[in-house]
């Protein structure tokens, strides 16, 4: 009960990092990523959830941060914490309120679907005996030219 009431404050502490930088530059500095990675595959489907949004709070503040092109520095906090492997294991959590959490974050900051789409074409390319770039040069040229 006591983990469950922290990390329910941590959340809201979170949910301020968005209007407030210094808040989730605090939170960081805290360990609050490392933390909040740490519960989120916990069988408590609502807790997973409080804390997903808690990692989403604090990654929206990361991009804004970032601004266009820069590097998100929470996203590589929860990259290092081993975030995102978590988040691709929610991906068959059986409450769909937390899927489709972890597939957000997923897609929206650490590119999943963009990998998908890159493997998914790379695939096709061998398959095909082309290059992933396009016909036999990998530029859409001809090989050779």
């Amino acid at each position: 009960e006591v983990k469950r009431e922290a990390t329910w404050a941590l959340a809201n502490a979170a949910a301020a990092a968005g209007t407030a930088p210094d808040v989730a530059a605090g939170l960081a500095r805290s360990g609050a990523i490392p933390a909040l990675v740490s519960l989120v595959d916990r069988p408590d489907a609502d807790l997973t959830a409080v804390c997903l949004s808690a990692l989403g709070a604090l990654l929206r503040a990361g991009a804004v941060e970032a601004g266009f092109g820069g590097q998100n520095r929470y996203a590589v906090a929860v990259d290092e914490a081993g975030g995102v492997d978590k988040l691709e294991a929610l991906q068959s959590h059986p409450n769909h309120a937390v899927y489709e959490r972890a597939v957000s974050l997923l897609e929206t900051y650490f590119g999943a679907a963009e990998d998908e789409d890159e493997a998914a074409l790379a695939m096709g390319a061998e398959q095909s005996g082309q290059s992933p770039g396009g016909v036999g040069g990998g530029f859409g040229g001809p090989a050779g030219a």
